[in-house]
């Protein structure tokens, strides 16, 4: 990552952060996004640069939804793909449950507002697209690879299941709740949908 990304990461991650303490300090629908750019110490035209919504605002304390793929590709090469998958989703939990106080506002955001809820979908999507692109390069499968885009869902899945809208603030439970799910699934015998 070159000097100018550095840069706009580390931007991003200073907005995000002061929106959650907007957030926590007034609550979401109160809070506008100038009292985000104010809290931030930015311009209003800088934030929306960034952020050019509110919801996107956010979600951006799950970070960049293609930041799974680009783990998956940095991930060993000879280490099974189902493992390399496993250590990115406890590398983004690791990631999320960090600073748990703006967890238990990011949840608060999510009980508060159906259309921060929508845009996790979207995030979530966003995601699987990555993590399907980054699946079929690993495998060497070609794009749009439906059994990678169906393993990146499930990969998902685990997320939904074990933390996302949930108000897990404890980061050692999140963790354990994400290896609790993933561990009953490997124990399943996944049924597809099929034609007869």
């Amino acid at each position: 990552m070159g000097l100018r990304e550095q840069n706009a990461a580390r931007t991003r991650r200073h907005i995000a952060a002061a929106a959650m303490r907007e957030f926590g300090d007034r609550g979401y629908d109160a809070t506008t996004m100038e009292d985000v750019a104010r809290g931030a110490d930015i311009g209003l035209s800088t934030l929306y640069r960034y952020f050019p919504t509110k919801e996107q605002l956010a979600t951006a304390y799950l970070g960049d939804p293609g930041l799974m793929g680009e783990e998956l590709r940095a991930r060993p090469v000879d280490e099974p793909t189902e493992v390399a998958l496993g250590q990115v989703l406890l590398g983004f939990i690791d990631q999320v449950t960090s600073t748990p106080e703006e967890g238990r506002i990011f949840g608060g955001v999510m009980e508060e507002s159906s259309r921060v809820r929508a845009r996790l979908l979207e995030w979530l999507g966003d995601a699987h697209v990555a993590l399907s692109d980054a699946l079929t390069d690993r495998e060497g499968l070609p794009a749009g690879d439906v059994g990678a885009a169906a393993e990146a869902w499930v990969a998902i899945l685990v997320l939904q299941q074990a933390t996302l809208g949930s108000d897990v603030d404890d980061p050692t439970r999140a963790r354990d709740e994400v290896v609790a799910v993933m561990r009953d699934l490997s124990t399943r015998t996944l049924r597809t949908p099929r034609a007869e």
